[in-house]
């Protein structure tokens, strides 16, 4: 191997070496400027990270509570339609309860009417009964002081 000689080289190489220190310098700091940019970067996309994953966790915990909510409600309602079911029974059941007593009342109120048309005919035929024995008694007795004692007596 050949060695350049010495004088030739510092004059040659010192311009050379300059410009690739000053290159690779550039380099350097232009490269040190990217991963610090890179490393802005990435923390600031771990920061928004950890935050949606937070954001993430609330609306989990929301969600948990609404479907337990949601779960009370349907439980709720399905009680209330339970109920509901319950009370229309019983209405159903009290109407024809009512139905029995106005057919019961309605029965009852026509005997009575029969009861009392029998009682007012019964009423008539004995008067008419009355009557003619009176009527009868008029023309077997003859005298006018015993019939009006008489009659004061059947009435």
């Amino acid at each position: 191997m050949k060695r350049p000689n010495a004088s030739s080289t510092p004059s040659s190489n010192s311009p050379s070496i300059a410009a690739d220190s000053g290159a690779e310098e550039d380099s350097r700091a232009e490269t040190a400027a990217l991963i610090s940019d890179l490393e802005e970067r990435l923390q600031r996309t771990e920061d928004a990270s950890s935050e949606y994953l937070k954001q993430i966790e609330v609306l989990k915990s929301k969600l948990d509570e609404a479907v337990k909510e949601q779960s009370k409600l349907e439980e709720r309602v399905h009680e209330e339609e339970e109920r509901l079911e319950g009370l229309a029974n019983e209405k159903r059941e009290v109407v024809r309860e009512k139905r029995e007593l106005e057919n019961i009342y309605e029965a009852e109120r026509v005997a009575t009417m029969k009861e009392k048309e029998d009682s007012q005919a019964r009423e008539e035929e004995l008067l008419g009964i009355i009557n003619r024995l009176r009527e009868r008694q008029k023309d077997e007795r003859p005298g006018t002081d015993d019939e009006g004692r008489m009659s004061r007596n059947c009435e």
